[in-house]
């Protein structure tokens, strides 16, 4: 299946999708209908029932949540912060195994830094918004929650479709020029949503997988799905040029990836074991890009909060780190300064598995040997390169000396035969 027929199928799912919402959103408001899966569907738009109205919505967040943390962008870069308030739940602690009682709020905004109370109803957990919408609901207590104070329930707690109807919900009632960003421009729209699939299910859920692995066998699987991820990610933006992942305009696809990527060398590397690389050194083009948007673009440093996103992962999983210990590095949380894109090179993807003897397994069930040795006796032995850039390491003697290299904007390719395909790993 090619590129465009994929596109052409996720544009066609996603209008039914929509359709499919829409028809529940009319059911819901004249039977009392909701989707049978623990969310809520429904969108604020000017043609109903949900109207753009300042004051009239309320924002369920958490600080430490990737998934909260685009719905936090998106009410930031649409400039929507006076327009929607919010309440921000505690860290931790999260409860039982089962998840209950769920996420807490404090009894004072001094108790806990950037966590507030219950603004509306002054509840103490997140479970009990939730009743107050449903009282028999038997979902998960998650946030984002989109809540409309008018009809006194949950508008929606799907993270993808807040940020993408809240791109152009209040346009309508917006100044320039928060009216006139459009973050799914009409001729992106097909890439933004070929992106957004295998984003989600190999990086930003992908993490996951890998984290909450109950043995080594899923372990080993699964954590090779977020670096192919990263992998595509770094030969896209290389060849868009930045500063953003599809060029110089900032999307959809740079909202649904810096939530992940801002906690990736804090916590995903450590505590979800996705250690075969880090962002800051082994992907410069995504680690330019990350530094851009935190220091550079109002709205992504105001929206993360290292404290919150670091003591929640340590001190609420306690299957993966019992004694609750949160660690203190890596130092700093991001590095500042960007460099000049110009100079960075072009082909630097990194294949995270280049140390060591590998069996991967890939996607359609198959498994190829990912293998680079570095051979003590002959340093003139050619290796097992596949490489588009003359300049990388074609012997062992090169390849020792690009390794030791400290320089943060010279990398090198490590493609062996046969192991991830730089333009293909992420759809094989």
């Amino acid at each position: 299946m090619n590129r465009t027929t994929l596109a052409n199928i996720l544009r066609a799912r996603y209008r039914l999708e929509q359709q499919v919402r829409t028809m529940a959103t009319v059911l819901e408001k004249k039977e009392g209908f909701k989707i049978p899966d623990g969310a809520w569907h429904n969108v604020i738009a000017p043609d109903g029932p949900y109207l753009p109205k300042a004051g009239r919505y309320h924002l369920y967040i958490g600080l430490f949540c990737p998934f909260a943390h685009r719905a936090n962008l998106i009410r930031h870069l649409k400039g929507l912060t006076d327009m929607i308030d919010i309440s921000i739940v505690k860290p931790y602690p999260k409860g039982d195994e089962n998840g209950w009682p769920g996420w807490k709020f404090p009894t004072s905004n001094e108790e806990y830094p950037s966590a507030t109370v219950d603004k509306i109803f002054g509840e103490d957990y997140m479970h009990k918004i939730y009743f107050r919408a449903d009282k028999d609901y038997k979902g998960r207590y998650s946030v984002p929650v989109l809540w409309d104070k008018e009809t006194n329930t949950i508008v929606n707690n799907e993270s993808h479709e807040i940020l993408r109807f809240l791109n152009t919900a209040f346009n309508t009632i917006l100044p320039d020029p928060y009216a006139s960003k459009d973050f799914y421009p009409t001729h992106l729209r097909s890439r933004i949503d070929e992106f957004s699939q295998w984003m989600q299910r190999d990086l930003n859920t992908g993490v996951y997988k890998a984290g909450f692995a109950n043995d080594q066998e899923a372990y080993d699987k699964a954590v090779i799905a977020p670096f192919d991820a990263l992998n595509e990610l770094e030969k896209i933006i290389s060849e868009s040029g930045g500063p953003y992942i599809l060029g110089k305009e900032l999307t959809e696809v740079d909202l649904r990836l810096y939530p992940t990527l801002i906690r990736f060398d804090t916590v995903y590397v450590q505590h979800f074991k996705c250690n075969l690389g880090t962002i800051r050194h082994d992907y410069p083009w995504l680690n330019n890009w990350m530094r851009n948007l935190y220091w550079n673009v109002e709205g992504f440093k105001e929206t993360t909060d290292f404290k919150h996103i670091k003591e929640n992962y340590t001190k609420s999983h306690y299957d993966i780190n019992p004694k609750a210990i949160t660690p203190m590095g890596p130092i700093p949380d991001v590095e500042e300064g960007v460099e000049d894109w110009s100079r960075l090179r072009v082909d630097v993807w990194v294949c995270p598995m280049c140390d060591f003897d590998r069996t991967l397994p890939l996607k359609d069930g198959s498994k190829r040997t990912c293998f680079l040795i570095f051979p003590q006796s002959n340093n003139s032995q050619e290796l097992p390169f596949q490489s588009k850039n003359k300049e990388f390491p074609t012997t062992a003697a090169d390849t020792n000396n690009a390794k030791n290299s400290t320089s943060k904007t010279t990398r090198y390719q490590c493609s062996p035969k046969n192991a991830f395909p730089p333009s293909t790993s992420t759809f094989a």
